[in-house]
C-alpha cells in the first residue's frame, strides 16, 4: 500500500510538472516560432484547410485560438503530422468533440485547457503516439470535467500513466487497447469495478467486493491477462452487465447466489473460459443473448433451475460444448433463436417447462443425436429451421415416439389435440 501510495503521488507530481512545462513550451513557440502557426478555426470549431492541402499533410504544430469554444466532432481526425496542439491564453474552450484527434498517430503530448468540461467518444484514439496528457489546474470558476466518452483514450499504445480530475459520466472502454498502467482520477486510484480498467493489461486477479450490486458495461472487457475472478463472501451482485467480461483471458467463474441476470455478451469471446459454475441457491432467472457465444473451451454447462430463458445465440459456436443438462426443477420456458446453433451438442434432454424454441436453435449441429422432451412436455412451439443442417437429429417425444428433426423444418405449433409430429 505505502509504495502504491509514493507511486502515485510520483505519477502526480511528474504530471503536474509536464502540464506546466508543457504548456509553457507551446506558448513558448506560439508566441516566437513562424512554424507554429495559429490554426484557421471557423466559428463552429472546425479547422480550415484550402482544398489544395489534404488533412493527412497538415502542419505538425498548431495552436487553437482561445475564442473558441468547441472542437466539433473529426475536426483534426487522422491528422498523421500533426505532433504538438497548443492553446491560447484564456482559453474558452468547453468541450473537444468525438474524434477530433483521432488517428493523429505523431501527436505525442497534451495540455488540455481547465475550461474543457466534457471529452467526446473517441477523442483520442489511435493516438498511437500520445504518450502525456496533462490537465491544467482548475479554479473555481472552471466547470467539472462532466464526461469522458467511450473509448476516449483507446489504442493509445504509448500512455502509460493518466491523471485526470474528478468525472461525472464515464463512458465504456475509455482506455481499450490502450498501454495504460496507472490511472488516477481525482488524485486516487480507482476501483477495479469502476470499468475504467476495461482493455487494459492491469487486472489480472479480481476479487469483487460484497457491496457491488452492478458492475458497468464492459467492466473487465478486453483485458488480455485477466484469468481469475473471485466475488466476496456475502455478494450483493444483481447482474453480471453487458460484456462485462468479453473477449478477456478469464478461465474460470463461479457465480454467487445473488445474481439474477446474466445480460447480453457478458462472457462473450472468453475463449479460455472452460468453467462456469454457479452457487447453491443461484436466484439465476435469465440469460441474455450471446452471453456465453463462442467460448470456445467451454465443455459443459449446467443450468440453475430458477432459469426461465435463454436467450438467442447465448451459446452460438461454442465448438466444444457438447454437455448441456439443467438442475431439476427446472422453469425454463424459452430457448432463443440459434441459442446452440454451432455447438458440439452430442444429445440433450430438455425439461417439461419449456414452452417454445427459437429458429435455428439447434442448426449446425453436426454432432448432434437426441434431443429429447420429458414426460408432461409443456411444448407449444418449435419455429423455423430449428434444427436446419444437423444430420443426425432425431426429436424423442414425450410418448417416446422418435421423429426425425428433419420434419421440424417448416416449424411446429402444438395442435389442439395432445397428438406430436
Amino acid at each position: 500500500m505505502k509504495k502504491r501510495k509514493i507511486a502515485s503521488a510520483l505519477v502526480a507530481f511528474v504530471l503536474g510538472v509536464l502540464s506546466v512545462s508543457s504548456e509553457a513550451m507551446f506558448r513558448q513557440q506560439a508566441e516566437s516560432s513562424d512554424d507554429f502557426p495559429r490554426g484557421v478555426f471557423s466559428d463552429d470549431g472546425r479547422l480550415v484547410v484550402s482544398a489544395d492541402v489534404p488533412m493527412g499533410r497538415m502542419q505538425q504544430r498548431l495552436v487553437v485560438p482561445s475564442s473558441i469554444g468547441i472542437l466539433n466532432e473529426g475536426c483534426l481526425q487522422y491528422c498523421e503530422r500533426l505532433l504538438y496542439i497548443a492553446f491560447e491564453a484564456d482559453s474558452q474552450l468547453t468541450a473537444i468533440g468525438a474524434n477530433v484527434f483521432q488517428g493523429c498517430s505523431s501527436l505525442q503530448v497534451i495540455c488540455i485547457p481547465s475550461s474543457v468540461g466534457t471529452l467526446g467518444a473517441g477523442c483520442f484514439e489511435e493516438c498511437e503516439s500520445l504518450a502525456f496528457v496533462a490537465f491544467e489546474d482548475t479554479s473555481p470558476d472552471d466547470p467539472p470535467l462532466g464526461a469522458v466518452g467511450s473509448r476516449a483514450f483507446a489504442g493509445t499504445s504509448a500512455l502509460r500513466h493518466i491523471s485526470l480530475p474528478n468525472i461525472e459520466n464515464l463512458g465504456p472502454l475509455i482506455f481499450g487497447g490502450s498501454g495504460v498502467l496507472e490511472i488516477l482520477i481525482g488524485g486516487a486510484r480507482p476501483s477495479l469495478t469502476s470499468g475504467l480498467w476495461a482493455g487494459t493489461r492491469v487486472p489480472q486477479n479480481v476479487e469483487i467486493p460484497c457491496t457491488v450490486t452492478e458492475l458497468p458495461i464492459f467492466c473487465f472487457a478486453n483485458c488480455p491477462l485477466l484469468a481469475v475472478v473471485t466475488f466476496e463472501t456475502g455478494s450483493r451482485l444483481a447482474s453480471i452487465s453487458e460484456g462485462a467480461f468479453a473477449d478477456s483471458a478469464l478461465q474460470s467463474i463461479c457465480i454467487p447466489p445473488s445474481v439474477e441476470r446474466i445480460k447480453s455478451g457478458s462472457f462473450s469471446c472468453c475463449r479460455f473460459l472452460a468453467t462456469v459454475a454457479f452457487e447453491a441457491g443461484s436466484r439465476l432467472s435469465a440469460i441474455e443473448g450471446r452471453a456465453f457465444s463462442d467460448t470456445y473451451a467451454l465443455r459443459s454447462f449446467v443450468v440453475p433451475g430458477n432459469v426461465e430463458s435463454i436467450g438467442n445465440e447465448c451459446f452460438l459456436n461454442c465448438l466444444f460444448l457438447a454437455t448441456f443438462t439443467f438442475e431439476s426443477d427446472s422453469r425454463l420456458a424459452l430457448i432463443g433463436e440459434r441459442a446452440f446453433a454451432g455447438s458440439a451438442l452430442s444429445a440433450i434432454a430438455l425439461p417439461p417447462s419449456v414452452a417454445e424454441i427459437g429458429a435455428g436453435c439447434f442448426a449446425d449441429c453436426s454432432s448432434l443425436g437426441r434431443v429429447a422432451f420429458e414426460a408432461g412436455s409443456q411444448l407449444r412451439k418449435i419455429k423455423a429451421r430449428a434444427f436446419t443442417r444437423s444430420p443426425q437429429a432425431w426429436v424423442v417425444l414425450p410418448n417416446g415416439e422418435e421423429v426425425s428433426a428433419q420434419k421440424f423444418e417448416q416449424g411446429w405449433k402444438r395442435p389442439e389435440s395432445p397428438a406430436l409430429p
